[in-house]
């Protein structure tokens, strides 16, 4: 595809793009932090009404724009506006801005369910290039058009419904590898920093599937494996090439039943367009200084010299909700050949009682240490965190 460079455009406009250099990883910010990232998940300060500050999760995949529970939207207003009882709720707002530029739009939507608060760009209306400098944790917003240099052009299609936009799919040719193994791929993926993940996959072709069973691969069950007979999960760890750019070991996975993206989308797209097979996430895009120009319909990588960890691995391979309920098990793992199943409960873990932890305190269990003595309704397991 055709690069071409307009450096006195880019220079002025979007130097915000540049990383600037020091002496400790090649690069500096300026102090202010539109946007940071922790564990694969980013998070950008959005004001309202021009006084209060709302740290949201920013969200690509989130095709309503800004989603806030109802517990939140309460902050704004006395009232929702519901079309019937139940179902989403707007309300409006003086103003909305993020990283001190107009959001583009004074709705938000609002649900009566507990989430993380959300915002993305409302695609149906908005025409502007955002520019994500993760190197110096910046987003800038503009309505002129360019492309930096040392870039890499993808092009966006957006599902259309009702002629307007709704939904934007990439498409990333790479190669992923593991060990001696390597395929090359040409597929779409809806566009989702939402996903803390390399990427997830809905709808495998039939040649990906058979490369995910001959690498080494870990085969989850869930809770909702009792109520999909198709019901798949997996997760595993490839390296991704794009172009002569390489990011190693990064976590994807497989997330096969409840819902088939490919299916859902089929009629508003294109004749001609790419397979689509699940979404990208931030665990791939974080590698990068991304610019979204929602105004040409592209994505534009060039590779960031910054470094943000991922969570380790859950070293007991099981997972259980704040009630203790487990509710997904690795098949094979030393939790499963120990007799742990899904919907075992989880009394207490070192001689606590479980819901006694706060949350964070019993999602961060499951990363510290390597002991831990856990108490289930019918077992008590002292067991070591796998390696």
């Amino acid at each position: 595809m055709d690069i071409r460079y307009f450096p006195l455009i880019f220079l002025v406009l979007l130097s915000g793009c540049v990383p600037a250099r020091n002496k400790r990883n090649g690069v500096t910010g300026s102090g202010k932090k539109d946007l940071t990232i922790v564990n694969d998940v980013m998070h950008v300060p959005v004001v309202i009404n021009g006084r209060d500050t709302v740290n949201l999760l920013f969200d690509t995949g989130c095709l309503v724009g800004c989603l806030f529970p109802d517990s939140l939207s309460c902050r704004f207003c006395d009232t929702i506006s519901r079309t019937f009882p139940g179902a989403i709720g707007h309300l409006d707002v003086d103003t909305i801005t993020i990283a001190s530029f107009p959001y583009g739009s004074k709705s938000i939507t609002s649900i009566d369910e507990d989430f993380p608060a959300a915002i993305a760009p409302e695609y149906a209306g908005d025409r502007r290039i955002w520019c994500f400098n993760l190197d110096e944790g910046r987003l800038s917003i503009s309505d002129k058009d360019t492309v930096p240099a040392d870039t890499m052009v993808f092009p966006i299609e957006f599902a259309m419904r009702g002629g307007k936009r709704q939904v934007p799919f990439v498409n990333i040719p790479m190669t992923i590898s593991q060990g001696s193994h390597s395929m090359s791929t040409d597929y779409l993926y809806i566009l989702d920093t939402g996903t803390p993940c390399g990427f997830i996959i809905t709808d495998p072709p039939r040649e990906l599937d058979d490369f995910v069973a001959g690498i080494k691969h870990l085969e989850i069950r869930d809770l909702l494996n009792f109520k999909y007979r198709n019901r798949r999960i997996s997760q595993f760890n490839v390296d991704i090439s794009v172009d002569t750019f390489r990011i190693a070991d990064v976590k994807c996975g497989f997330d096969i039943g409840p819902r088939s993206i490919s299916d859902e989308y089929a009629r508003d797209f294109p004749k001609g367009s790419k397979p689509v097979v699940g979404t990208i996430g931030l665990r791939f895009l974080k590698h990068y200084n991304f610019i979204l120009d929602l105004k040409s319909s592209r994505l534009i990588l060039s590779p960031n010299h910054s470094d943000f960890p991922s969570r380790p691995a859950n070293g007991f391979n099981f997972w259980c909700d704040g009630n203790g309920l487990v509710n997904r098990i690795v098949v094979n793992s030393n939790a499963y050949t120990a007799g742990i199943r899904l919907k075992d409960t989880v009394v207490e873990a070192n001689g606590m009682p479980w819901k006694s932890f706060s949350a964070k305190e019993q999602d961060s269990l499951f990363y510290r240490g390597k002991v831990v003595k856990w108490k289930f309704n019918d077992k008590e397991l002292t067991m070591d965190a796998d390696d």
